[in-house]
């Protein structure tokens, strides 16, 4: 609480379209607002190229770093400018040519750990980079974000945060830059239909294991249809991990 107080306190003497200087790769949250400890060195945004500026959102800068645990306040008009050392800057800031992409802690979904926040701009929206099949589990290089008047397709029911897609698996296939809708997302498999999966039964510290055939694709504590291949009969089972379900209490 103390911290926060002090976030609020030091960032009302920002002034309106605030302008800082970066020299690294990555722009902190450190760099844009007044803040310390572990939330000063939090990932907000790519750095522009050299001589170069990025404008960014106070309304996104605020959502991440009440993520990282501070509360700030910023005038919702006026853009943070964000200029990296290098060649002389144009005197008029330039709009932002590219959508930055904040990283922080590790996400809910694995993979690259990291946890990716919502869109830079309110009306920016998340497409996909290339073509993507059908099943195929999302990563951080499948997806980017842009403009609104350079999307194709529909953007009804859009993702709105990274996190939410990354690691999931798509329900149909996907041509470059089409937006990603929360329809199109489903709980990535760990068992697939028709493998041989391990059938664990566990009940009153008794465990039997034997092999099955999944009737059905699931996903973690899912449930999933299991031919048991010693009896030949199918039973109701709950996907617990890579080509393992399990049945009874555990």
């Amino acid at each position: 609480m103390r911290s926060a107080l002090l976030s609020l306190s030091l960032l009302a003497a920002l002034p309106a379209s605030a302008q800082v200087a970066v020299s690294g790769e990555w722009v902190t949250l450190g760099d844009v607002v007044p803040v310390a400890g572990d939330a000063a060195s939090v990932l907000v945004a790519p750095a522009p190229p050299a001589g170069q500026q990025l404008a960014l959102d106070p309304t996104f800068i605020a959502a991440v770093a009440r993520k990282s645990g501070v509360v700030i306040a910023l005038p919702a008009d006026s853009p943070i400018w964000v200029t990296r050392a290098g060649a002389v800057t144009p005197a008029t800031p330039p709009q932002p040519a590219a959508a930055p992409i904040a990283q922080t802690a590790p996400s809910p979904h694995g993979g690259a750990g990291l946890k990716l926040e919502g869109a830079p701009h309110p009306d920016w929206v998340l497409v996909s980079v290339g073509s993507v099949a059908r099943g195929d589990v999302l990563s951080t290089d499948d997806l980017k974000w842009v403009a609104p008047d350079t999307v194709r397709g529909s953007a009804r029911n859009a993702v709105v945060d990274m996190s939410d897609a990354v690691g999931m698996e798509l329900r149909r296939s996907l041509r470059p830059d089409t937006p990603i809708q929360t329809t199109d997302l489903q709980q990535a498999a760990v068992i697939r239909k028709g493998e041989t999966v391990q059938l664990v039964y566990a009940s009153r510290g008794v465990r039997l294991t034997t092999s099955g055939v999944a009737q059905q694709d699931a996903g973690r504590g899912e449930p999933v249809r299991i031919l048991n291949q010693y009896t030949k009969r199918t039973i109701e089972a709950i996907a617990h991990d890579q080509g393992e379900a399990r049945v009874g209490s555990h």
